[in-house]
């Protein structure tokens, strides 16, 4: 019994002395999630020169969950005026100027790629909302910016054809490294995601859905 009691009395010392000698255990366990770095677009503004003077009939969205009910690429900038100027949201390279037509109505539009870094490319189709190729070739005449011009935040890269009905300025981010577009919000200052909240008629609560 004695020589039992001895045993027990050394584990114990044994055990008190390690614990004496390492740093106490960690009761909280490390957060592996990772923090997402800022975007690489700082500057961005509207490529519209008075957002209160538009309305945006789609936000981004990727699935149906969204007001406008279905998955949508970019942000509409829609205009009532007879034409509206378009402005580059932030600087870049211009890549592409092309006119093309798309069924099934086979509207004309210009369309735009802006190439802001490795990463990101910014998208506009120029949509004045015709089938008519004179309107078309008039939009593609209306573009002041060419390939591979080096543009600036502000820079005028044309004018939208408007006075019709449906006519709007179709813009987006797109991610180079997924080649697939990206919800635009984090990009603007949380004072402008409110302007362009404001501004969609369907009741939306925020600019990307789901």
């Amino acid at each position: 019994m004695k020589q039992a009691l001895t045993i027990v009395m050394c584990t114990m010392l044994l055990l008190w002395c390690n614990a004496c000698g390492s740093p106490p255990a960690r009761t909280t366990p490390v957060s592996t999630a990772l923090i997402q770095p800022p975007p690489d677009i700082t500057d961005m503004r509207f490529p519209v020169a008075d957002v209160n003077a538009i309305h945006i009939n789609e936000a981004f969205s990727t699935d149906a969950s969204a007001p406008w009910g279905f998955a949508h690429n970019g942000i509409d900038f829609m205009t009532e005026q007879a034409s509206e100027k378009i402005y580059a949201t932030t600087s870049g390279t211009v890549t592409r100027v092309e006119l093309n037509h798309f069924p099934p109505k086979n509207n004309w539009q210009v369309n735009i790629a802006i190439a802001v870094n490795d990463r990101y490319t910014l998208g506009y189709a120029i949509e004045p909302m015709t089938n008519d190729q004179a309107v078309g070739d008039a939009q593609m005449k209306s573009i002041s910016v060419s390939v591979g011009q080096v543009l600036h935040t502000g820079d005028v890269l044309g004018e939208l054809i408007g006075g019709v009905d449906g006519a709007h300025i179709h813009w987006g981010v797109n991610d180079n490294t997924t080649s697939q577009a990206i919800c635009p919000a984090p990009f603007f200052t949380a004072d402008q995601q409110k302007l362009l909240v404001a501004r969609i008629p369907r009741g939306a609560s925020k600019l990307c859905y789901p």
